[in-house]
């Protein structure tokens, strides 16, 4: 494309050329998609539209926008429809220089249409939420409650760090119901608890020299497997106390010191899904001394049976719960 012997000052004129002699009008005539509007994705070595080539629906077509505002046409109803509202088409396309690029200029008017702030929208424009789709709508929603409060970038981008981990967790996450005062708390609690597995995750040690042990009890068809593993990791020990909402986590010295064992008790029933039932402390000499479950719920009754077996088995001591 560039003739490589060419001197440095040459080179953007080269460019230039390439792109308005050559490349734009390949694109606007091969590229368009009279059939069905908008460009095409690719183009094959030939230079002839890939019609088989799949359509990305994650992200507007800015060629296709380009080409509409160029015109003269109804951005709004040509384009972009699906991804603002006309209000925000308005705001998009009269986004002030301080706006870094389209994609920034898309958090721009989610956010300018719900505030008459401009400096506030410059603010969303400005934070990680650019790095997310425009066709997200759980972002879209998140830029526009922001837009309501006066939060700097800072915050914003502490904010989007605690909710891209809030919906990994949990796919149906959503601000519904959810203010700014409890999403900064929310936030905070995430924040503690990052911090506590900073402390606890890592390290190992040996651990209670028993096995860990597997139970089956019920009949065929209501069989069920009863699985005893001790943990002897930081990470492992953390994990069991996010899943059950315990203190377990912050027995970790007294395990490395081996003054204690921890041990997971889990219940496969229906065989296929594997259940949290307890979280057991055994002491050195043998006594258990705790059993909870979830948020420190005494064990059930079919719980207790199966410590109880354990127990025996192993010459453990067990007064009940």
């Amino acid at each position: 494309m560039v003739d490589p012997s060419t001197d440095a000052g040459d080179i953007v004129a080269q460019l230039k050329s390439f792109i308005i002699e050559r490349s734009l009008p390949l694109w606007s005539g091969e590229g368009w998609d009279r059939a069905s509007g908008g460009f095409v994705d690719r183009l094959d070595p030939d230079g002839r539209a890939d019609r088989r080539a799949p359509r990305r629906t994650d992200r507007p077509c800015l060629r296709t926008w380009y080409v509409v505002a160029a015109q003269g046409g109804s951005l709004y109803r040509a384009a972009a429809r699906p991804y603002l509202t006309r209000l925000e088409t308005h705001h998009f396309l009269s986004a002030p220089r301080e706006v870094e690029s389209a994609g920034h200029a898309f958090w721009y008017a989610f956010a300018r249409a719900e505030t008459n702030d401009p400096a506030a929208a410059l603010r969303i424009s400005r934070s990680k939420l650019a790095d997310f789709s425009a066709a997200s709508s759980f972002w879209k929603e998140v830029a526009r409650t922001f837009a309501r409060h006066a939060l700097a970038v800072s915050e914003i981008n502490d904010l989007v760090d605690f909710l891209r981990a809030a919906k990994a967790e949990d796919e149906t996450f959503s601000l519904k119901g959810r203010s700014l005062g409890a999403l900064r708390r929310r936030m905070e609690e995430w924040h503690r608890a990052l911090r506590k597995q900073q402390e606890i995750c890592g390290g190992a040690w040996p651990g209670r020299p028993i096995p860990d042990a597997v139970y089956e009890a019920g009949s065929e068809q209501r069989r069920a497997i009863w699985r005893f593993r001790q943990i002897r990791t930081g990470n492992d020990l953390f994990r069991e106390g996010q899943r059950m909402r315990h203190c377990v986590a912050s027995y970790k010295q007294a395990c490395v010191a081996r003054n204690l064992s921890i041990w997971s008790l889990t219940c496969e029933f229906p065989i296929g899904v594997v259940n949290k039932a307890v979280t057991l402390e055994v002491r050195a000499d043998g006594t258990i001394a705790q059993c909870r479950g979830f948020a420190n719920r005494l064990p059930h009754a079919n719980e207790v049976a199966m410590v109880k077996h354990w127990s025996d088995d192993y010459c453990l001591t067990w007064r009940g719960p």
